[in-house]
């Protein structure tokens, strides 16, 4: 069975940034995602409607253009029925886009029109798989739409007795919490697949640092080098993926001739690099121009040939626990902290001193009594000290921590804290990459997301996951939200 979901299509962007719908009243109280949803004049604020068949998507007036999300049965939670058998919620319900869902637009104009509009959004991830579950109806489909019209008068909602709206505190802590460990999960696997292979991180660097440089002067009159810079990132681009040929024609080809002129064509057109016309004042446009070279920058290298690892999920009493691959306890004990208590909250949205301050109280638990003498507290402190009078400070000085994975884990951190343009996983990319030579992102990405949530991932790097990884994570992510979900206190 199926439960039908309408909105207007001027809400997808914000569906797609959580892949979630809730209440419209919901949105104006969150602390994650978009805080603005177009209600539906015909409905309550506090509930969803979930119609049983799908419903008219004609506007009686032509003010609102609707969409129906339908929804597996099993999706939906917190359902009840009024008297009138309408069924309702008053829960957020997570999507994803899988068999579970499809999206129902009125005409094939429509869809596109909604979808064209997510371009626009560097928070709307994933937009091209959910516009592959999307349907756009034949004129031939309204007899079979339910008759039911949208502005068709109908008895208003009357609650069942000891029902009451859950638009509460607990609900939006609840929401937040999900949005975090997700974040975690999508951000811990796309720091995987990133990684840089150590024997090629000069490369990388270089070329990351150039494209910085040409980006940057896309947005300064009569700059000069522009043409310099996209040479050598084509021949960066050009003498990787050579190498690659190279490589694969080797595993095929058992004399090892590798046909040069065969070859030399096709790659160096691959290599080719365009500066887009007026991309100087598109911001969203010099992004996705900066993101696609990054990508290219890692296809031509060629895929890894194994994976980092990846994180699991399972219970802790009412919670869900993620437990980081092989990177130690501190680390599952801080991105735990940080996915299930609003640090960044409490550090007032700065993510330098008092968000490092909030960090250094909340893994004083995890050492108890060795904590006052331990290396790590006199790491954290200098940490501090930097970050409060700007003192020097040097990231690689492990002030004599001998547990390696508990250094990975406070440098992790003080890498974070550093600058506060980190709060865009796409400068932290770059800052950790060329600034802090760091080639493994899987610890400082988990760390993000679980202060960031899902949410606040940028298309323009969620939307490089490969299709099997992102497969992995929504699993794990699925399997956290039903703990979740099943540890609710009615």
């Amino acid at each position: 069975m199926s439960y039908f979901i309408l909105s207007q299509t001027s809400n997808l962007n914000n569906i797609l940034s959580t892949e979630s719908i809730s209440p419209a009243a919901f949105y104006e109280k969150r602390n994650a995602g978009f805080r603005s949803y177009e209600a539906l004049s015909s409905e309550p604020l506090d509930y969803i409607r979930l119609y049983k068949s799908l419903p008219s998507l004609e506007s009686a007036n032509g003010d609102e253009t609707l969409m129906a999300i339908e929804i597996s049965e099993a999706l939906a939670t917190g359902v009840f029925e009024d008297d009138f058998s309408r069924a309702w919620t008053n829960e957020t319900i997570y999507l994803s886009p899988t068999k579970d869902l499809s999206i129902h637009f009125r005409c094939k104009q429509e869809l596109e029109a909604a979808f064209n509009g997510t371009r626009m959004s560097i928070e709307t991830k994933f937009a091209d798989r959910y516009k592959k579950r999307a349907k756009a109806q034949k004129q031939s489909s309204k007899s079979s739409q339910s008759s039911l019209s949208l502005f068709s008068i109908e008895s208003p909602l009357e609650l069942p007795e000891n029902h009451s709206s859950r638009c509460t505190e607990e609900r939006m802590a609840e929401f937040e919490l999900v949005d975090r460990i997700k974040g975690a999960l999508f951000c811990f696997c796309l720091g995987d697949q990133l990684a840089v292979p150590k024997e090629k991180k000069d490369e990388y660097v270089q070329y990351m640092q150039t494209l910085d440089d040409l980006v940057n002067s896309v947005t300064q009159v009569g700059a000069l080098g522009q043409q310099e810079r996209i040479s050598y990132l084509e021949s960066v681009l050009y003498g990787l993926a050579l190498k690659n040929a190279q490589k694969e024609d080797r595993l095929v080809n058992l004399s090892g001739m590798f046909d040069l002129r065969a070859n030399v064509d096709r790659l160096y057109r691959n290599a080719k690099i365009t500066l887009p016309a007026g991309i100087e004042g598109d911001s969203l446009a010099l992004d996705s121009f900066r993101s696609s070279l990054e990508e290219r920058l890692r296809i031509a290298a060629g895929k890894k040939s194994k994976t980092l690892g990846r994180p699991t999920i399972c219970e802790d009493g009412v919670l869900p626990y993620l437990s980081l691959h092989k990177m130690g306890p501190l680390a599952d004990y801080l991105v735990n902290e940080l996915v299930r208590s609003d640090h960044y909250a409490k550090a007032q949205k700065n993510i330098r001193y008092p968000f490092a301050r909030e960090c250094g109280k909340s893994i004083v638990p995890y050492f108890g009594d060795q904590w006052s003498n331990s290396h790590e507290r006199e790491y954290v402190n200098k940490l501090l000290t930097h970050l409060n009078e700007y003192s020097a400070f040097d990231f690689e000085d492990a002030c004599g921590i001998d547990d390696e994975k508990n250094f990975n884990v406070l440098k992790s951190l003080a890498f974070f804290c550093e600058r506060e343009s980190n709060k865009d996983l796409g400068e932290f990319y770059r800052f950790l990459l060329i600034k802090c030579g760091v080639t493994d992102f899987r610890l400082p990405f988990a760390i993000w997301g679980a202060v960031f949530g899902f949410s606040a991932i940028p298309k323009t790097l969620c939307d490089t996951l490969e299709t099997h990884i992102e497969g992995e994570t929504r699993k794990l992510a699925n399997k956290a939200i039903q703990i979740v979900l099943s540890g609710r206190v009615a």
